[in-house]
């Protein structure tokens, strides 16, 4: 991802690289960096990058409320786009920190999964040897003009 983001002269805003942990455990982590970090208020925009699985494509499934044009945007830009509405339906049973973000950060943005091999995912078999490679889909930053 910060390799991508480097080589990109797109960009007019500084960009912020969160890893953290704890989602599986009621999303702390973001509600850690929203509640109490100084660059929180000045983050405008999120770009959620998710697993539900062990790689393979990745899958636009969720945005916030009227934010229509990220999904028209990605769809645009992104060689064979793929997408789902199951995030956005709150259909599955699981959270993501994208909806820490949209809620209570108040934050536009997108949330992006990898859901190949889904069966692995949290279980003995969810091992590197599992994981197909992935990347940040470097396509996707011209989607976004509000950056």
């Amino acid at each position: 991802v910060m390799r991508a983001l480097a080589q990109w002269r797109g960009l007019r805003r500084p960009v912020i690289l969160m890893l953290n942990g704890a989602e599986e455990y009621f999303v702390q982590g973001s509600h850690s960096f929203l509640a109490g970090h100084p660059w929180a208020d000045d983050v405008e925009f999120v770009i959620n990058m998710d697993a539900a699985g062990a790689g393979g494509k990745e899958a636009l499934f969720q945005t916030g409320p009227s934010q229509g044009w990220i999904a028209r945007e990605y769809a645009a830009v992104v060689p064979r786009p793929a997408g789902s509405v199951f995030g956005q339906a709150n259909l599955i049973p699981s959270d993501t920190d994208f909806r820490v973000y949209r809620d209570y950060g108040n934050l536009h943005g997108a949330d992006i999964c990898f859901w190949r091999n889904g069966y692995v995912y949290h279980t003995k078999q969810d091992n590197l040897e599992a994981v197909s490679p992935v990347r940040f889909p470097v396509c996707l930053l011209p989607a976004f003009p509000r950056l």
